[in-house]
């Protein structure tokens, strides 16, 4: 994306990047691809309490090519792996998003904190249960991105591909945007056209198969600079006597029986996504760059979606636990990291 990076790993969007603080702290450990928090052109609370649980099982375990709502995550609740080990964890936030006044100004200061061999992405989305037609919702789309242009943003990525916002007058769970091409196509063509041509775009996806992802992405590869992915997995989040783990939210629509996956259970499906990307890219001479994320516990799991063809990688819940993960994948040496197949 334009960015001379010499390590090309960092952090997605997620609560450790929703502060200039945060930035701050990650950057100085050498996080060099950072995402700031997902943001919108209104303020939007969390969910109600609890919104982030370790899990103790899976059953059955989530694989490419099966459905992962049909599996089923049992929290432990408060308790805590140790710092190292792979795990997973569900979560059930709502896309929160403070008021504009109070991101825009972070987000600025965020900003000073980079360097020039480091890149900070603005994550922004539109309001899908507020904007009900798709002309709607990329209007707010264009509002929220124009919000962090004007921040000092040069490059934004469009978040397509959150699996727990809960439209509260059906009360139940939407489907990502990019589950539409339609839908996802209008969003970025309307995005890119209201951009300067000098800020990067990025469109953050869930997990696709490759002939969803080549359907999704045909009309749209030439207005991106990167696409980024996975997000969490969408599965059911149940105590032991079978009822949902995340509660009702404000009254406003029944318990949250869906939540995201996200930790280990999802290396396999990133690196696939990340692999069908790259194959995709070079089959129809697409030239954007690919952030892969999902399931990074390690350095081995860094180098594996690196092999897979992205140009950059990062984590987001194995940092909370292990904040020195950037230290030990650049005691490898920055070339093992580079792969063969970036473009």
């Amino acid at each position: 994306m334009g960015v001379p990076i010499e390590l090309p790993l960092g952090v997605a969007a997620c609560p450790l990047t929703a502060t200039s603080a945060g930035i701050r702290a990650l950057a100085r450990r050498g996080y060099n691809v950072l995402t700031f928090k997902t943001v919108r052109s209104t303020e939007r609370p969390a969910y109600s309490e609890p919104n982030w649980l370790y899990v103790r099982d899976i059953n059955p375990p989530v694989r490419v090519g099966v459905d992962p709502v049909d599996s089923t995550a049992y929290p432990e609740g408060a308790a805590q792996p140790a710092p190292g080990t792979r795990y997973a964890t569900v979560n059930s936030y709502g896309v929160q998003s403070p008021p504009p006044i109070v991101w825009q100004r972070e987000l600025a200061l965020a900003l000073d904190e980079m360097r020039d061999t480091q890149l900070l992405i603005a994550s922004v989305q539109g309001s899908p249960e507020r904007y009900r037609t798709s002309g709607t919702l990329a209007g707010d789309f264009v509002t929220v991105a124009r919000l962090a242009e004007a921040s000092g943003a040069t490059a934004i990525e469009l978040n397509l591909s959150c699996p727990n916002v809960i439209d509260s007058s059906e009360g139940a769970v939407q489907p990502p945007i990019c589950a539409s091409p339609t839908h996802t196509q209008r969003i970025v063509e309307s995005v890119r056209s209201a951009l300067s041509p000098t800020t990067r775009l990025v469109a953050k996806l869930a997990y696709l198969p490759s002939s969803e992802l080549d359907q999704v992405l045909g009309p749209i590869a030439s207005k991106l600079d990167a696409v980024s992915g996975i997000n969490t997995l969408q599965v059911r989040a149940r105590d032991a006597h079978g009822n949902p783990v995340f509660p009702a939210s404000r009254g406003a629509h029944p318990a949250r029986d869906l939540a995201g996956l996200s930790g280990a259970p999802l290396r396999a499906f990133s690196q696939v996504f990340v692999r069908s990307l790259s194959t995709l890219r070079a089959q129809n001479g697409w030239t954007f760059d690919i952030i892969g994320m999902g399931g990074v516990s390690s350095a081995d799991d860094v180098d594996a979606l690196f092999c897979a063809g992205a140009s950059a990688v990062q984590a987001a819940t194995a940092v909370i636990r292990t904040p020195d993960l950037a230290d030990s994948v650049a005691s490898r040496g920055v070339e093992a990291h580079r792969g063969l197949q970036i473009a």
